[in-house]
């Protein structure tokens, strides 16, 4: 029988032991943008800005159940828009929300 792990971030607590929500702040450029994306491209946007606007490519690809190529062609997609900017670090790449898009 196979064994499977699901991985989870950690959850925050509040001092009284509630599951205390991430709090996810857009301005107005944001959201017309948003209303203009693929269903791909919105994915993987809004999983940036759940995790504190940076993630690596792997960890889109896993939490989006986005195909390795298809996830390649939305971040190309996504950084020619200048939404956002992906850098390569030897064979890990770190996608970022650029500030452009987030106002500031």
């Amino acid at each position: 029988m196979n064994n499977f792990f699901i991985w989870r971030s950690p959850v925050k607590l509040n001092s009284n032991n509630t599951v205390k929500e991430d709090i996810v702040q857009s301005n107005s450029r944001s959201e017309d943008i948003l209303g203009t994306l693929r269903d791909n491209e919105k994915s993987v946007v809004d999983f940036l800005l759940k995790n504190k606007h940076v993630s690596y490519q792997a960890s889109i690809r896993h939490n989006t159940n986005i195909p390795r190529t298809s996830l390649s062609r939305v971040l190309k997609s996504l950084e020619s828009k200048r939404i956002v900017s992906v850098e390569k670090h030897g064979k890990s790449v770190r996608v970022k929300l650029t500030d452009w898009f987030l106002g500031k």
